[in-house]
């Protein structure tokens, strides 16, 4: 850089050459750190768009997980009815509603009971 300056006053032969020198150093400092800061610009621009896409390829991924997740569940709730219809005696199915309840709620337990109302003498 310092042999092109020198070539540069060389070639301009200015009349106060040590003055033109340090200007012109000057002027190339100044364009070196705009180039620099451009170029900073570009890889954090490059980076966001990495960070954005990678965000997009997750969110997407999360949403397939959720949509297969509420099939299966779908899938489990219809299976379940479609063996209510069939049965004949409900009171058969009460384990299997029972752990059916649990997993659905996501409680640790169900339990089911049957409220027979005392018939009143009028």
């Amino acid at each position: 850089m310092i042999a092109k300056g020198l070539a540069m006053v060389y070639k301009e032969k200015p009349q106060n050459p040590v003055d033109y020198f340090a200007k012109w150093l000057l002027q190339q400092s100044s364009i070196k750190k705009r180039e620099i800061e451009e170029e900073r610009s570009v890889k954090k621009v490059l980076e966001l768009k990495d960070k954005d896409a990678y965000t997009l390829k997750e969110h997407k991924k999360l949403l397939e997980e959720k949509l297969e997740v509420k099939k299966q569940l779908d899938l489990t709730i219809s299976q379940f009815k479609k063996k209510v219809e069939d049965c004949d005696d409900l009171n058969d199915l009460l384990p299997e509603l029972v752990e059916h309840l649990a997993e659905l709620t996501g409680a640790t337990a169900c339990y089911i009971g049957k409220v027979v109302k005392p018939i009143k003498k009028i």
